[in-house]
C-alpha cells in the first residue's frame, strides 16, 4: 500500500513533526509513505532520508500543486491520499476524486481561518474525503458537534520521543526557577499573557528566568513588549532551535499559554522529558495535563492564572518534582511512537478496504 502524504511545508512545526515521526517509525514494510510539500523546509533532509520518496514543489500556486499532486499519484500508483491542513486538503480531495483514489483529511486544530470562496471549496468538496484523522479528542468532538459532514471521524494522538536521559536538574526552594515556552511566535500562541505573568512575578520578587524558543510574525511584538517591563535581563529569545531537548533539560518548568490547540507537541515533549507543565485549557491540551495531576491547567488570555500557577510551584519544589515525574509516567504509557505508527497503519488499512 501506498500513501502520500500531502504537506504545505516541512518547517518544524507540530504536524510536520507528527509526520516525521509516524514515517521515521513505521516499520511495516507493506506501507510506502511517499511526500509531497508545497513550500519545503527546514525539515526536508530528514523527511528525504525517511520517506519511501520526497518531492518538493516549490509554489504556493493551487493549478501548479493540483498537477504535481496528479503526476505524482500515477507515477507513484498512491492507493490513499493524506493531507493536512485545510487548503492542502481541497487540492488532494479534488484530485483524489478525479484518479478514484481513497482521501484522508487530517485536522491538527480548532483554529480555522477559511472563510469566502475557501470555505465554500471546502464544504463542497468534504463529500470526496473518505476519513478525517484529528490528533486530539477535543478536536474530534468538536467537529462532530459542530459540522455535519458524514465522514468517518477517528483520533490519533501525536507520540513524542522518549529520551532514556534522567533528569538531573530540579528545582530547590529559594533558587531561580527556570520557565521555558516552546512555541513559535503567533498570536495565537499567547506569549504576551505569559510575558506579563513572569514581569508581575519578578516585580514582586520571585527569582526567575524565562527561555522563550521559536521564530514567527509576531517576534518584534514581543521583544517590544520584554524592553517595555525592562525584562530583557530576565527574558530570552533562543529562536528556532532543531533539537529542544538540551533546553528542556537545562528548566524546571514547560508554560504554554495558547489560545488555540490540537495536541500540543511541545508539552509532550517537557513530560517526556519530566517537567512539569503550566498549560492553558484549550484543544487538546487537558488530554495531556490533568489539573494538579502532572501539571496546572488555565484558562487562555489570563496572565493572573497563570502567575498564580507558576508561583505555586515555585512555592511547592516537591509537589512540583511529583507533577514532572507523573507527566513522564503518562507519556511512556499512553503516548509512544509504537501507538502512533499501529494507529495510522490501521486506519490506512480500513480506508483502504472500504
Amino acid at each position: 500500500m501506498k500513501v502520500l502524504h500531502v504537506l504545505h511545508s516541512t518547517n518544524i512545526g507540530g504536524t510536520e513533526r507528527a509526520v516525521l515521526n509516524y514515517i521515521s517509525y513505521n516499520e511495516d514494510s507493506t506501507i510506502e509513505n511517499i511526500v509531497i510539500s508545497f513550500n519545503g523546509g527546514d525539515l526536508d533532509e530528514y523527511y528525504m532520508n525517511e520517506s519511501d520518496f520526497y518531492k518538493v514543489t516549490n509554489t504556493n500556486s493551487a493549478t501548479k500543486n493540483f498537477s504535481e499532486i496528479y503526476s505524482l499519484i500515477k507515477e507513484q500508483k498512491i492507493d490513499i491520499v493524506y493531507a493536512y491542513g485545510l487548503r492542502a486538503s481541497i487540492i488532494a480531495r479534488i484530485v483524489s476524486r478525479m484518479l478514484k483514489i481513497k482521501n484522508i483529511y487530517g485536522v491538527r486544530g480548532l483554529q480555522n481561518n477559511s472563510k469566502g470562496f475557501i470555505e465554500i471549496l471546502n464544504k463542497a468538496t468534504m463529500i470526496f474525503v473518505d476519513q478525517i484523522v484529528t490528533n486530539s479528542e477535543s478536536v474530534r468532538q468538536y467537529l462532530v458537534d459542530n459540522h455535519q459532514y458524514g465522514v468517518n471521524i477517528s483520533t490519533i494522538h501525536n507520540g513524542t520521543f522518549i529520551p532514556i536521559i534522567q533528569r538531573n536538574l530540579h528545582y530547590e526552594k529559594g533558587k531561580i526557577l527556570r520557565v521555558i515556552c516552546v512555541a513559535n511566535f503567533h498570536l495565537i500562541k499567547g506569549h504576551a499573557y505569559l510575558i506579563e505573568a513572569i514581569s508581575n512575578l519578578i516585580d514582586k520578587g520571585f527569582k526567575l528566568e524565562l527561555t522563550l524558543l521559536g521564530e514567527g510574525n509576531c517576534e518584534k511584538e514581543i521583544v517590544r513588549q520584554i524592553e517595555k517591563l525592562e525584562m530583557q535581563n530576565y527574558i530570552k529569545l533562543f529562536g528556532k532551535v532543531s533539537d529542544v531537548y538540551p533546553y528542556l533539560y537545562e528548566n524546571h518548568v514547560l508554560v504554554l499559554p495558547s489560545l488555540s490547540e490540537g495536541l500540543p507537541n511541545a508539552v509532550m515533549e517537557a513530560m517526556a522529558t519530566g517537567l512539569p507543565i503550566v498549560c492553558t485549557d484549550v484543544g487538546g491540551s487537558s488530554e495531556l495535563v490533568g489539573n494538579m495531576v502532572n501539571g496546572l491547567l488555565v484558562e487562555p488570555r489570563n496572565p493572573k492564572q497563570i502567575e498564580e500557577a507558576i508561583r505555586y510551584l515555585y512555592e511547592n519544589p516537591v509537589r512540583m518534582r511529583e507533577l514532572g515525574e507523573k507527566g513522564k509516567q503518562i507519556i511512556e504509557a499512553e503516548f509512544s511512537f509504537a501507538k502512533l505508527v499501529s494507529k495510522n497503519n490501521g486506519v490506512f488499512r480500513r480506508v483502504k478496504n472500504r
